[in-house]
């Protein structure tokens, strides 16, 4: 799966966190990524766009965090 590059690569970084956005297919990208230590945020809305994914992923956070960066 190409989103495996990216995913490990953000594991690999000082984030203290990895969240995973999905929408279609989210269980076959869940079996992909195995057990990487990633948290996963379902956006039931994912045929809206990438806005919307955006949306569900920021108002999923905690309301502490105080950096936030986007993968796309």
């Amino acid at each position: 799966v190409l989103a495996a590059h990216a995913i490990d690569a953000a594991l690999g970084s000082m984030a203290q966190e990895v969240h995973i956005v999905t929408g279609h297919e989210r269980d076959r990208l869940a079996a992909a990524l195995g057990n990487r230590p990633v948290n996963f945020i379902h956006n039931e809305n994912y045929r809206m766009g990438i806005g919307s994914s955006i949306h569900c992923a920021i108002n999923t956070l905690p309301s502490d965090v105080d950096v936030v960066i986007l993968c796309l």
